[in-house]
């Protein structure tokens, strides 16, 4: 799982900035971008920017409890 899960961490450039804000003023940008992806007109399109990327790497069998 390990592989799959570093694949994945992988984030663009200032995302990591973007969702842990330093600054109220940063907070403040953060929460009214958010609002703004949310909203009625933007919805579709954040939906689509945000779909969970294809793999083709099988997840691994999970151990069954005892």
């Amino acid at each position: 799982m390990r592989p799959l899960v570093d694949t994945i961490r992988k984030l663009p450039p200032g995302i990591g900035h973007l969702a842990h804000p330093r600054t109220r003023l940063g907070l403040a940008l953060r929460n009214l971008l958010g609002k703004a992806l949310t909203s009625a007109p933007l919805a579709p399109l954040t939906a689509k920017l945000t779909q969970v990327a294809d793999t083709d790497r099988p997840l691994p069998r999970i151990a069954s409890a005892p």
